[in-house]
């Protein structure tokens, strides 16, 4: 039995333009109704000092200025612009063809999502997952439009999730984590017992979490699937591949995970 993809699927500070307004250098002396100017007497012999104080100050201005926006700029060059999960962020059949060489000439079938897949306190079912701002996936046929699953072959599919802040997606990486550890091992659930282990994933992105699953059910049909996600920014990637009939090989999984990165990264 096969549970497809399609089915369930800083700024910088800105100076202020105002300008600087000097007070008005008076004072008044008491019993007076008018103020002595202090200003235009004391002017001939301060501005040899002042003016090149106020140059200075001036110039430093401007420089804090540049550098402030320089390194706003930077800042802001840092993050991708939200512009949401296109196909061009998904490997091509012929990319993923070099992993998987039965996709040669093959197609890609590309479709939407709307949460990261999460599972309830019985680590059996699924909840409402975790919500992502936008969602897209891609699975693949092969020469003659059959999928690979139901050839006895390995099945990939790709996912990428982008959130609205990586605040956000921090949160969702975390979820997963806490998906996983809670999770390890074996539960049972009505007719279905679902065993997760742990893979071990070398330095991809910002984090990453490998597990396979495998869940069996009262027909005693089993069904077999490792999976890796790794966080890069607002982003989670998924790289995913099912397959009932042996044990899942571990580095197809990983390449899939650094193909990911290359185009949706």
């Amino acid at each position: 039995m096969r549970v497809t993809a399609l089915a369930r699927i800083g700024g910088g500070r800105q100076l202020s333009a105002r300008p600087c307004v000097l007070p008005d250098m008076t004072t008044t002396t008491p019993g007076r109704a008018r103020p002595v100017l202090v200003l235009r007497r004391l002017a001939p012999a301060l501005a040899p000092a002042l003016v090149p104080a106020l140059l200075v100050a001036l110039v430093g201005a401007l420089v804090a200025a540049l550098l402030t926006t320089s390194v706003a700029a930077r800042a802001d060059a840092a993050v991708p612009a939200e512009r949401g999960v296109t196909g061009a962020d998904v490997p091509t059949t012929g990319q993923v063809a070099r992993i998987f060489p039965f996709l040669a000439g093959g197609s890609r079938a590309l479709d939407v999502g709307s949460a990261l897949d999460l599972y309830d306190d019985t680590c059996v079912g699924l909840t409402g997952g975790f919500r992502a701002r936008s969602v897209r996936f891609a699975a693949y046929l092969d020469a003659d439009g059959a999928v690979p699953y139901f050839e006895g072959r390995e099945d990939p599919t790709f996912f990428v999730y982008e959130f609205g802040s990586r605040r956000r997606a921090r949160a969702g990486f975390q979820a997963l984590v806490d998906y996983a550890t809670r999770c390890e091992g074996t539960a049972t659930d009505g007719d279905t017992t679902r065993t997760l282990s742990p893979v071990s994933v070398p330095a991809l992105g910002e984090r990453r979490l490998g597990f396979r699953t495998a869940s069996r059910f009262l027909d005693s049909s089993v069904a077999r699937n490792l999976e890796v996600y790794v966080l890069r920014g607002r982003r989670i990637e998924r790289s995913w591949i099912q397959r009932d009939t042996r044990v899942i090989n571990r580095q197809h999984a990983v390449r899939m995970a650094r193909l990911l990165g290359r185009t949706a990264g």
